[in-house]
C-alpha cells in the first residue's frame, strides 16, 4: 500500500528517504546516547537493587531490540515488495530466481510480526522516555520539580510554567519547544489507538518512500457521517525516523545533564 498523496491532512512521521544502512543505522542506534551521562551518574556506586540507572539501561536494551527486528523486517518487506512481489503478481507468467525465493521465504516468515514489531518500537520508546524523566531527578533541582515517572507529566510541568525555571531555563525549554514528536504521533497513537479505547479508524501498512515500511493510521473526521471516509486525517508512524527523534533527543539530555551535574559539584 503506497500512501502518497492520499490526503491533505496527513500528521506524524516523514520518511527518512533514499534507501537506508541497516547495520550502519543499527549500529548508530546500539551506541546509547546517554552512556556518558550513566557513566559519571553511575560513578561509586553500586547497582545491587534497581534505581534510575538500572531502569534506563533495561529500557534502552528493550528499545534498541525491537528496532533492530523491526528495522531488518523492514528491510526485507521492501526488497520483497520490489522483487518477488511483482513476479507474484505475474500470475504465473515468470518464476522466482532462487535469490527471490530465498527472499520470499525469509518475508513469508516474518510477515506476521511486521505491525506488530513496529507497534512494539513505539511502546518501548515511550517506556524509555519515561525512563530518562527518571533518570533526570540526577541534575533538576529547585523547589518544584516535574514528575519523574512519567514523560507525559515531566513535559507538562514544563509547558505549564508561567515562569523562567531558575538555573534549568534551557531544559524547560528545550522540552517545551524541542519535543514536539513526542506528541505526535507516539504520544498519540499510543493513548488513544493502542492502549486505551481507540477512536474508530482504519490501520494499515504501506510505504511513504520506497525503502521504508510504516503504519498508518486513517482516521476519519466525522466517524458518524454517512460518508466518514470523505474528510480524513492520516497519522504515519515510521521506526527510522522515530530513532532520529529520540536520537537527537537524548544527545540533547546527555550533553545538558553533563553541564549540569558539572554545575552542581562546583
Amino acid at each position: 500500500m503506497n500512501m502518497r498523496a492520499k490526503s491533505k491532512f496527513a500528521l506524524g512521521h516523514d520518511p527518512i528517504g533514499g534507501r537506508p544502512n541497516i547495520r550502519a543505522e543499527l549500529l548508530r542506534i546500539s551506541r546509547d546516547p546517554l552512556g556518558e551521562l550513566l557513566d559519571v551518574i553511575d560513578a561509586g556506586v553500586p547497582d545491587l537493587l534497581s534505581n534510575p540507572r538500572t531502569r534506563y539501561r533495561e529500557a534502552y536494551s528493550f528499545y534498541y531490540l525491537s528496532l533492530d527486528r523491526c528495522l531488518r523486517e523492514m528491510s526485507v518487506a521492501a526488497r520483497y515488495s520490489s522483487g518477488p512481489e511483482w513476479v507474484r503478481r505475474s500470475g504465473g507468467k515468470r518464476k522466482f530466481s532462487p535469490s527471490q525465493e530465498k527472499l520470499a521465504e525469509r518475508y513469508k516468515e516474518m510477515a506476521p510480526f511486521l505491525e506488530y514489531d513496529l507497534v512494539n518500537c513505539l511502546l518501548h520508546s515511550r517506556i524509555l522516555l519515561d525512563r530518562v524523566a527518571g533518570l533526570s531527578q540526577s541534575f533538576l533541582t529547585g523547589q518544584t520539580l516535574p514528575s519523574f515517572t512519567s514523560f507525559t507529566k515531566h513535559k507538562k510541568f514544563f509547558t505549564n510554567l508561567t515562569a523562567p525555571y531558575g538555573p534549568h531555563q534551557e531544559y524547560a525549554e528545550y522540552v517545551r519547544k524541542q519535543t514536539d514528536w513526542f506528541e505526535m504521533p507516539l504520544l498519540e497513537v499510543r493513548d488513544k489507538f493502542l492502549v486505551h479505547a481507540a477512536y474508530k479508524h482504519m490501520r494499515s501498512l504501506g510505504y511513504e518512500s520506497e525503502h521504508e515500511l510504516g503504519l498508518f493510521l486513517i482516521v476519519p473526521d466525522d466517524a458518524k457521517s454517512e460518508t466518514p471516509l470523505a474528510s480524513i486525517k492520516i497519522i504515519r508512524v515510521n521506526a527510522l525516523r522515530l530513532s532520529y527523534d529520540m536520537d537527537k533527543f537524548l544527545k540533547w539530555v546527555c550533553q545538558y545533564g553533563l553541564a549540569a551535574l558539572k554545575r552542581k559539584r562546583q
